[in-house]
């Protein structure tokens, strides 16, 4: 009751010098009180109201001033009890505010609205292999030797159309120099098919298998790499069939972008587990599309997780290039490196080192050196393997290209004329695996 008392008392106190300001001139007068108006803020909020005048001054009742600013007011006058429940004021709305209320509202039923389409969209991991398995083969290719046949390569591949074009990595269907490979497709619903290989090549592993005798399979769905992000949730499916497994799913995300080996063609990473017979699988995003075709893990003690794949627009890329020669590349004729501090953005890395030179080939024939350091091509900086394949490869052979030099302490320009290497070409370069930080053009 005391501190009901109070907040009476702290209401009487506010109320009164905005009410004694605000009290108009009395409308009547009768027997010692007045009919007043009530203003606050200059606004009425109470009309008719009946106040007591006494020795000059006039007092409101506190039960009109709380009622009209939208408090309920009851009292005992026997026991001098006040309980006050307080309502809210309501005020005349102000047209600006209310036109900005709809407009909130109606903002507000649009992001609901995206939010339920994108919620249908993404899809848990099983509703996403549910709609992609039925697209994903196994591949089993085999050497046959007079008396007896090989296998010698197991993995997995994507339906890219009905009538049976699926793609692969070349490395799972072709083994450089064999000539007779038999190919058998194991559909995900347990038919077996011959194939054949219908294109390949060698320096981006992309392969075409053309199913024969098919003209029902379930196609895939292909995504747009260009939009992926790391951290990105992605899903693996292949089939190890060396390992006697079929239809195997992994998930994990986008570790990295734009990862070179030796191919120089830009790769994803991804932590999600890829082992062998995997290769030429899908990755998948939650909306069920194919952004990259797995192709290769790094296996060595204390390395987990280091899985890469093909980003499925390069793939569309290669695959549209293909001719009777596969891949026909403008061709420089050199083995380079790059900085150990290039691949990591660090400012002022120093460009690409020469480490190998074509016999008679474009680069030697125009005076380059081992031990150059190629720097632009084209007036474009060149510092990384990635940028040296990218802006190359924008070429035609046959082109003149303009190719900047560090010889030493000096910069030296040279103009080549870029040669032509096909998929089925050998490069005339020394045999050996390249170190991870090099690459041929």
């Amino acid at each position: 009751m005391k501190k009901l008392a109070a907040l009476l008392m702290a209401v009487v106190i506010t109320l009164f010098p905005l009410s004694a300001s605000s009290v108009a001139a009395p409308w009547g007068m009768f027997r010692g009180y007045a009919v007043v108006r009530v203003l606050v803020d200059n606004q009425e909020v109470a009309s008719d109201v009946p106040a007591h005048v006494a020795d000059g001054r006039t007092f409101v009742p506190l039960r009109f001033v709380a009622q009209a600013l939208g408090a309920e007011v009851a009292w005992d006058e026997q026991r001098m009890q006040v309980a006050v429940a307080t309502q809210p004021r309501v005020a005349s709305p102000d047209p600006s505010l209310q036109a900005e209320m709809l407009r909130l509202r109606a903002d507000v039923e649009r992001l609901t609205r995206e939010i339920e389409a994108l919620r249908q969209t993404v899809r848990t991991p099983a509703q996403v292999v549910r709609d992609v398995q039925s697209s994903v083969v196994g591949i089993i290719a085999t050497k046959v030797f007079p008396g007896a046949r090989e296998v010698i390569g197991q993995g997995t591949g994507v339906v890219m159309s009905a009538e049976g074009m699926i793609l692969t990595n070349t490395h799972v269907v072709k083994e450089r120099g064999a000539n007779t490979t038999d190919l058998l497709v194991i559909l995900h619903d347990g038919r077996a098919l011959r194939a054949q290989l219908w294109n390949y090549d060698y320096l981006s592993d992309v392969a075409l298998v053309k199913v024969t005798g098919a003209a029902d399979l379930a196609v895939a769905t292909f995504g747009n790499s260009d939009e992926i992000v790391v951290g990105q949730p992605v899903i693996a499916i292949g089939n190890p069939l060396s390992l006697g497994l079929r239809n195997t799913v992994t998930t994990g995300v986008i570790s990295g972008v734009n990862r070179a080996d030796q191919s120089a063609y830009p790769l994803l990473q991804t932590d999600a587990a890829i082992n062998r017979g995997n290769s030429g699988g899908p990755l998948v995003d939650y909306h069920g599309q194919v952004v990259g075709i797995t192709s290769s893990k790094v296996v060595a003690e204390g390395v987990e997780g280091l899985g890469f794949a093909l980003p499925i627009n390069l793939v569309k890329d290669i695959v549209a290039r293909f001719t009777d020669r596969g891949i026909i590349r403008p061709f420089l004729g050199v083995v380079v490196e790059e900085s150990p501090f290039a691949g990591l953005n660090v400012p002022g890395a120093r460009g690409l080192t020469v480490v190998e030179l074509a016999p008679r080939g474009p680069a030697t024939v125009s005076g380059l050196l081992v031990g150059d350091v190629l720097r632009s091509l084209n007036n474009k900086p060149i510092r990384t393997l990635l940028e040296l394949r990218a802006e190359l490869e924008r070429n035609l052979p046959e082109q003149h290209v303009v190719v900047g030099v560090r010889r030493g302490h000096t910069d030296i320009v040279l103009t080549v004329t870029l040669g032509t290497l096909a998929t089925e070409d050998v490069a005339p370069f020394r045999e050996g695996a390249l170190f991870s930080w090099e690459a041929e053009f």
